[in-house]
């Protein structure tokens, strides 16, 4: 992926070189106020006067530094740095920031958010405003800095919940094979409003097995080669069992570093706390 060159572009550092810089730099003939940051002909990276809420809730004056029309990085007359993607989470945004800000400080990239990272080692991903630093010690520090998690499966108890879904499944496997290859199956029900926890329920209740199986094999249907995926419908029952017993087979751990690859359990954990209900 290709990136602006930033080669030239300033590490400024603290509010006085940049408000210092912004003062040494005559702004283009004819234009409103545009200051350049680097050569005269890269009008896309400006600085401006600009103010800004400090993390104590104040509002200063404040240097911003511009990438096209957005104050990417903004140093306040109080000491903080403010970054922020503006939405614009790219590979520019990022190597802009990191040069425009002090060194040991550097933007980047999470599982698509935009994440910095401080002298103090601490990251923050970027959420509704901007990530704000502040000094201390000499070292710059990330402000309520976001911690990084893994999520792992407990395995005894997940052991536990398969056993009591594989009458279920077998059930489901049984049908498979009474129904073998179908040209024209009715998948009226694989469209129907069911939920991860009607599904749990149904697996420990006999009476509901006819039903949902039902609806489980519509939803595995392959009109293409006119078969039912196995595959498909034991993924759906583990699903439900994870969906609906989060809180007991999904562990959450604090880790040291941040994991670039997103793990399905996480999706998990954070279902118990956002809707029970969730679809099939």
């Amino acid at each position: 992926m290709f990136s602006v060159d930033v080669t030239n572009v300033p590490t400024l550092g603290s509010y006085i070189v940049a408000l210092s810089k912004y003062e040494s730099i005559t702004p283009i003939c004819g234009s409103n106020n545009v200051r350049p940051l680097e050569q005269r002909s890269k009008q896309q990276f400006t600085i401006n006067l600009t103010r800004a809420t400090g993390i104590d809730g104040i509002e200063y004056p404040a240097v911003g530094c511009m990438l096209h029309s957005s104050n990417v990085v903004v140093y306040l007359s109080n000491g903080e740095i403010h970054y922020n993607s503006c939405g614009y989470n790219t590979v520019s945004t990022n190597a802009f920031a990191s040069k425009v800000m002090p060194r040991g400080v550097y933007a980047s990239s999470h599982r698509g958010e935009a994440m910095v990272t401080g002298g103090d080692n601490l990251s923050k991903i970027q959420g509704g405003g901007p990530i704000k630093l502040y000094q201390e010690s000499g070292v710059w520090v990330v402000h309520e800095p976001t911690t990084p998690h893994c999520y792992y499966l407990r395995h005894k108890p997940m052991t536990i919940e398969r056993r009591r879904a594989k009458p279920f499944m077998d059930f489901c496997t049984s049908m498979v094979s009474v129904l073998g290859s179908q040209d024209n199956y009715n998948r009226a029900g694989a469209y129907s409003s069911t939920t991860m926890l009607e599904v749990y329920e149904a697996i420990g209740d006999e009476d509901k097995w006819a039903d949902m199986a039902e609806l489980l094999l519509a939803r595995a249907y392959d009109s293409r080669d006119k078969s039912f995926s196995l595959s498909s419908i034991k993924i759906n029952i583990v699903d439900a069992i994870k969906f609906t017993k989060a809180a007991e087979l999904i562990e959450r751990r604090v880790m040291t570093d941040f994991s670039s690859k997103a793990s399905a359990n996480e999706h998990y954990y954070n279902s118990q706390f956002t809707n029970s209900s969730r679809w099939l």
